[in-house]
């Protein structure tokens, strides 16, 4: 009877979804989150300070929005309203061996969605087989006469557009987004490197850089 929802019944397996509550829990104290802006440290990533992204939403941990132009000299690797992932700097670990220091950023736009190179550069590694990385794509740039190196990987198996030596254009798609090597999900884990070698934050960079 729809009247014995709320009863319990001592011994049943499976339990009713919910019950009247007793006058000694009504009394008990509620509790609370509050989220004091004001309350966050102040921080910075490498030589670059760390802020939001303007694309008119706030950003959020795992849900952001980032913008592109498509005649800039440097730019984003997915169009407005793709979505980031795992953030540059420590992190937890995962019981498939991922690191516990995110030398890039994770990019979460969907399985199979293009992803484009952020500069001018020339592809100086590409491999369908990169141990961890799964399917990789190393492209070197020439930024205010400084070498810069942008690393992709994670990227779907086959969907590589260039080999080793060619020349690409900031904007040009280079593979589509993959689930390969040690990877919990279809994601782009992107990394910027200052001098070939130098690991910095790759959305701290871009949001100083891109167009």
């Amino acid at each position: 009877m729809p009247a014995d929802a709320l009863a319990s019944v001592q011994g049943t397996k499976n339990a009713p979804l919910s019950r009247a509550i007793s006058a000694s829990e009504a009394t008990l104290p509620s509790q609370s989150l509050v989220n004091d802006a004001s309350s966050k440290p102040a921080f910075s990533r490498d030589t670059y300070s760390a802020g939001t992204v303007t694309t008119g939403k706030n950003r959020s941990y795992n849900n952001d929005s980032v913008g592109s132009q498509s005649n800039a000299r440097i730019q984003w690797p997915f169009a407005p309203g793709s979505f980031i992932g795992s953030d540059f700097g420590p992190r937890a670990g995962c019981s498939i061996g991922c690191s516990t220091y995110h030398l890039g950023q994770d990019f979460t736009p969907g399985y199979g969605t293009p992803i484009k190179a952020v500069a001018d550069g020339v592809v100086v590694q590409s491999s369908d087989y990169s141990g961890g990385f799964g399917v990789k794509i190393v492209i070197e740039h020439r930024v205010d006469g400084r070498t810069v190196r942008s690393l992709y990987a994670h990227m779907k198996r086959g969907s590589r557009q260039v080999q080793v030596g060619a020349r690409v254009a900031a904007g040009q798609v280079i593979a589509d987004v993959g689930n390969s090597g040690i990877s919990t999900g279809p994601h782009l884990h992107l990394e910027i490197l200052l001098d070939g070698t130098r690991n910095v934050d790759p959305l701290a960079w871009l949001s100083a850089n891109a167009g």
